[in-house]
């Protein structure tokens, strides 16, 4: 993992993880 902006990637799984369910 990057520690480059990993609230980016959390922001995506959030937003993700939501659409999936």
């Amino acid at each position: 993992m990057a520690s480059f902006v990993p609230n980016r990637l959390m922001l995506i799984d959030f937003l993700i993880q939501p659409a999936l369910y």
